[in-house]
């Protein structure tokens, strides 16, 4: 029996001779840059156009990592210093990572049984000086958006939807990344489908695109031939170097194609192993608010103790079937650099900035359900390659790990 005890990588798993012919036009014409060149083939452009296509928004950005998607993002909605931005405590250090690259304070909001951000938390974060809510929808599971959404237009505040684990993942019949304000995406090799490197922004608002477009190239505005053009009716802002090369884009543009059957199949395995698992009385799973738009990336079950869940994953590995701890099993605040305030500059900006009226505390213990709960799942990755005799093998192993601890 293969060892199911390693990663899973959903996209890299079905590259195939697509892929190669893809990167192979682009080097064979000698044009790597996606905006002009000897002979440019136009890989990122179409991948910006199939993925309009896919999630049915007006405009699509791809850019260089899911981090640059956030950076681009942030910077479009204009956050910046005196802005906070309120995060989920349980997600990639990337969402904190890029609120603090804008000169920008996030706060960590508390989660619910989805892991995913608490809508009752939320209202309890939101202060005057709140810009944006970020939302995660994490491994392929969506947020509770219908609350998450009300309590927006409440607040008259910006959404981005961090749909880095979840591309092709729905809530309520609508893709994850398209019922904020803007929606983003990584291509990195843990995601469900990849370039190794990469990222997508998508919106349906025509000025924050341009705005996209700028953040991500310099603060440039380009014509019909690539070129950068000076505009004085648009004078832009400064800007950073976000661009996908055509490379990324020639794998980007097949994997998109691929999407749809990826996240068919891993419904399906999902559900096998859902059902073989629930012969387990009283099995406490991770709470889904859409189960049919899951795109299943991993379940994940809830053990009594962290200590369970620690001790499970051990036997995981020694039976070769996956079960791992998410994040170590600790919420993003608690790496000492984010509970410290510790910044690339001395000063410790933006926590110090003279625009910044807050105070905020980050502390073990501030979001009690995400320590609690974090620390207690187990997540079971899920492929799409995953045949009969695997699932059954995974499910034979995992009850009887399982039936120790529930």
């Amino acid at each position: 029996m293969k060892d199911l005890s390693k990663p899973v990588y959903p996209g890299a798993l079905v590259y195939g001779e697509e892929e190669t012919q893809s990167v192979a036009e682009v080097i064979e014409n000698q044009s790597p840059f996606r905006y002009y060149g000897p002979n440019l083939q136009g890989k990122a452009s179409a991948f910006e156009k199939e993925a309009t296509e896919l999630f049915g928004v007006k405009h699509a950005l791809a850019v260089s990592s899911g981090t640059a998607a956030l950076m681009v993002s942030l910077r479009a909605l204009g956050v910046g210093p005196g802005d906070e931005v309120i995060i989920p405590s349980v997600t990639f250090i990337a969402c904190a990572g890029s609120v603090v690259s804008c000169n920008a304070v996030p706060i960590f909001c508390d989660v619910d049984e989805s892991l995913n951000m608490d809508p009752e938390a939320l209202e309890r974060c939101i202060t005057p000086r709140t810009k944006v809510i970020m939302v995660v929808h994490l491994q392929g599971s969506s947020a509770d958006m219908t609350r998450i959404m009300a309590i927006a237009k409440r607040y008259k505040l910006k959404v981005i939807e961090d749909s880095a684990q979840s591309f092709g993942a729905k809530y309520k019949g609508k893709y994850v990344g398209t019922m904020g304000d803007i929606g983003t995406f990584s291509l990195q090799i843990n995601k469900t489908i990849t370039a190794g490197e990469g990222g997508l922004v998508i919106t349906n608002d025509e000025n924050l695109y341009k705005r996209a477009i700028m953040a991500h190239d310099q603060g440039n505005i380009r014509d019909a031939s690539g070129h950068v053009v000076v505009d004085p009716t648009c004078p832009g802002f400064y800007g950073e170097n976000y661009r996908m090369s055509d490379l990324t884009g020639a794998v980007a543009l097949m994997q998109i194609r691929k999407i749809t059957d990826i996240v068919n199949k891993m419904r399906i395995n999902a559900r096998k192993i859902i059902d073989g698992l629930n012969e387990i009385p009283n099995l406490y799973w991770r709470k889904d608010y859409d189960e049919e738009g899951s795109s299943y990336v991993s379940l994940a079950i809830y053990l009594p103790t962290a200590e369970d869940a620690i001790q499970a994953q051990k036997e995981c590995k020694e039976r070769k079937v996956s079960g791992a701890r998410l994040y170590q099993g600790l919420p993003t605040y608690a790496y000492p650099f984010v509970l410290n305030k510790l910044t690339v500059h001395p000063s410790g900006c933006p926590f110090t900035c003279p625009h910044y009226k807050g105070k905020p505390e980050y502390h073990m213990g501030m979001c009690p359900t995400a320590e609690d709960l974090i620390g207690r799942a187990l997540f079971i990755q899920v492929s799409p390659l995953l045949t009969d005799e695997d699932i059954d093998y995974m499910v034979t192993n995992l009850k009887a790990i399982l039936r120790k601890f529930v």
